[in-house]
């Protein structure tokens, strides 16, 4: 799916006042990386390190395994579908709803059958013959999670299946760790992890996974050389040397996202599904999901994610993300001033 994801904001005919479609932290500016990674603007005069050695090391050194289990991408979008080539032509399982590229991951790389589970099964789940399954954690776009432990039990009870967690939104929940640390113990988990989302850098697009080594090394095998860019790599080494200062704040967030919820459950024609992150699904009552976000962006220069395209969601479901309350309750009175319209 090139197209039909969230921050599509370069599409719209107005400035943005506020954009709630992307679930990428709003961060109130990384002042340090960015003059950093201005700095390092002789560093593209060069081919970049062609594994991105130097940041590998750093984010082995960060999570306290050996560099040879660590494997740096192009953005996590890179490591799904490394993950789909590597087992093209087998069988997939993906819980809905969920992100798409795991699915078009898979249709390009031919598997032989895709198998779509609603994710309320997830605890009660078998592989039945899957060979690899895609599971987010946090999930997008619910906002919703699976007991780490109950991940340690799959990968124990079907130690053939190779489990891909995506933990992308990991930092933006209290809910749930980290599955790195399963690795050591489980040669069939590979962790996916996004630096775009909790730092704010989507458009340098940086990511990595993590895994076994004899994964790593197959994963690698397929991999392309100079995926990720000089400054991409100068970006993540500022991350890892500056990591708990500049992480998000995940608390104070998700209070804001308390206060705001409990004022969106107030407004009529609306339904608001719970979440363990900083964003969750809506259902308007009064139209379509489209028809909202047009609204929205015309009349009051907001965005929002219509989430229809999702497996599983119909026209009326769409996404926000918690931002500042002086802008959640830009979207706030927006909407109220949508039921006066109906």
């Amino acid at each position: 799916m090139l197209y039909g994801h969230g921050d599509d904001v370069y599409l719209q005919p107005h400035t943005i006042e506020a954009n709630f479609s992307t679930n990428v932290y709003e961060t109130p500016g990384l002042l340090g990386l960015k003059q950093y990674v201005f700095e390092q603007w002789h560093t593209v005069a060069s081919y970049p390190e062609v594994l991105a050695e130097s940041l590998r090391q750093k984010i082995a050194n960060h999570h306290q395994v050996s560099e040879k289990q660590v494997l740096v991408l192009n953005g996590a979008e890179e490591g799904i579908h490394l993950v789909a080539q590597l087992y093209a032509g087998k069988s997939t399982t993906i819980f809905t709803p969920t992100f798409a590229e795991y699915e078009d991951a898979c249709k390009i790389h031919h598997h032989h059958s895709i198998t779509f589970v609603p994710g309320k099964h997830l605890l009660h789940w078998k592989p039945q013959g899957a060979t690899l399954t895609f599971i987010c954690n946090p999930n997008n776009p619910t906002g919703t999670t699976v007991p780490v432990e109950h991940i340690a039990y799959l990968l124990e009870q079907y130690p053939t299946t190779i489990f891909c967690i995506d933990e992308a939104f990991i930092d933006f929940t209290e809910i749930i760790d980290s599955h790195v640390p399963l690795i050591r113990d489980y040669p069939n988990l590979i962790v996916l992890k996004s630096l775009t989302k909790n730092f704010a850098i989507p458009g340098l697009r940086l990511g990595y996974l993590l895994a076994a080594e004899p994964l790593i090394r197959a994963i690698q095998s397929i991999k392309v050389a100079w995926s990720v860019n000089a400054l991409a790599i100068a970006a993540g080494k500022y991350i890892f040397d500056h990591y708990a200062e500049i992480s998000p704040a995940i608390h104070s967030l998700l209070a804001e996202k308390k206060r705001w919820l409990a004022e969106l459950h107030q407004i009529p024609h609306f339904e608001w599904i719970e979440s363990d992150t900083h964003f969750w699904l809506g259902k308007v009552l009064n139209g379509t999901a489209q028809e909202l976000k047009d609204y929205l962006s015309h009349e009051h220069h907001l965005l929002i994610r219509n989430a229809t395209n999702f497996r599983g969601l119909d026209h009326q479901y769409f996404r926000v993300a918690t931002l500042t309350a002086e802008k959640n309750n830009l979207l706030t009175q927006a909407l109220k001033a949508w039921n006066a319209t109906r």
